[in-house]
């Protein structure tokens, strides 16, 4: 499997405990998990503030570095940041001193804020997309506007974003409202990715393998392994989406690929 969203080194970069991150990559190597994206969540403190971003790409080239000397954990770890929804998002994403992106290639985590989204959220995903980005939604479950109003979801979608729904959603670790409607989505074929966005606080509840087998009993086995390792491995390698295809035993849809050539 691959963790496509992983905040186990958390927001306070200054503050790092490289050990407890160790735990947490073995942890998820028992898990079953082979790669891990650890994404920094980017505040408006950790924008204004690059020794954050400066902080949390030394403690992932250190902890990188040690992991390379523990051979008990086969685990890959690639660098990424979630960025919220906002006004100015395209401009914030132009002034970034480095690569925003999952992997330094196309693919942007975004989240939504919980209570609202802008009025004009499909011109900023225009834009962004007009950038270069291919914008993947994080955890729109958990903001209760989109709860709310299902044609958000229905709408980004068809502008080509790719949603990424929580381990703890589905496994009713949230609340029982946002584990009913991300299984609805699921249901759907709305969900591109299942990632356990685990901090420090809740690692052990957001299992991978146990969000995969609770996806497999609703939509099968093979649709549910797409979400964690067929669609993650193509956003790694920068691949396009050329199409979206079903499965036979369910809607979820698993990437159709062209690699692209990095420049």
């Amino acid at each position: 499997m691959i963790d496509l969203n992983n905040q186990l080194l958390g927001d306070e970069v200054s503050s790092v405990d490289l050990n407890e991150a160790l735990t947490i990559c073995e942890q998820s190597s028992r898990d079953g998990v082979e790669e891990i994206v650890i994404t920094l969540r980017m505040t408006r403190s950790a924008e204004d503030d690059p020794s954050r971003v400066q902080g949390f790409e030394h403690s992932l080239m250190e902890l990188r570095r040690q992991l390379a000397g523990s051979p008990q954990i086969n685990l890959k770890l690639s660098c990424g940041y979630e960025w919220t929804l906002s006004d100015d998002l395209p401009d914030r994403l132009r002034d970034f001193n480095g690569h925003p992106t999952i992997n330094e290639g196309n693919y942007l985590l975004i989240s939504l804020p919980s209570l609202s989204v802008p009025t004009d959220y499909e011109r900023l995903i225009d834009r962004i997309c007009a950038d270069g980005y291919r914008p993947i939604i994080s955890h729109p479950e958990c903001s209760r506007f989109v709860r709310r109003s299902h044609a958000v979801i229905n709408n980004l979608t068809k502008m080509g974003c790719l949603i990424q729904a929580d381990a703890l959603s589905i496994l009713g670790g949230y609340t029982k409202e946002i584990e009913l409607f991300t299984r609805e989505l699921l249901e759907q074929g709305q969900i591109h990715f299942l990632a356990s966005r685990a901090g420090r606080q809740n690692r052990r509840e957001a299992s991978l393998s146990s969000a995969l087998l609770c996806a497999s009993r609703i939509i099968g086995r093979g649709a549910a392994q797409s979400l964690v390792k067929e669609n993650p491995t193509a956003v790694l390698a920068n691949a396009t989406a050329t199409e979206m295809r079903g499965w036979s035993n369910s809607p979820a849809p698993a990437f159709k690929t062209a690699l692209n050539s990095r420049t």
